[in-house]
């Protein structure tokens, strides 16, 4: 059985992909329109001006989940740093919401933004 933690991962880094890619309308789309559009994530991005790639595989380690409280179905914020190609790591932050539903995990993108 995959933990909660991979289970998580793997979401983040779908989201991660399609942000990359540039499919941002993918990423509303998984998201069901919640929260920020395509277009104000197409926007972030390209106001910070740099070029998103996929992180390494241990960034992963340093995303931050925090489980909401009395939260039913359980639900988790969660933070992850964004690369790219000029900086490596960067200083933008993709934060979403993680709930785990009955049919899988339904997700949030909350913000993209500088720390």
């Amino acid at each position: 059985m995959i933990s909660t933690a991979n289970q998580m991962r793997r979401v983040v880094q779908r989201v991660i992909a399609s942000l990359v890619a540039g499919d941002f309308e993918h990423v509303e789309a998984l998201c069901r329109g919640q929260r920020l559009s395509a277009a104000e994530m197409a926007n972030v991005i390209k106001n910070y001006g740099r070029q998103l790639i996929s992180p390494p595989d241990e960034a992963y380690e340093s995303m931050d989940a925090v489980e909401v409280t009395d939260s039913h179905p359980r639900r988790w914020s969660v933070n992850i740093p964004l690369w790219t190609k000029e900086e490596g790591r960067s200083d933008l932050t993709l934060e979403v919401t993680l709930t785990n539903s009955s049919q899988g995990w339904d997700v949030a993108v909350d913000d993209i933004h500088v720390l």
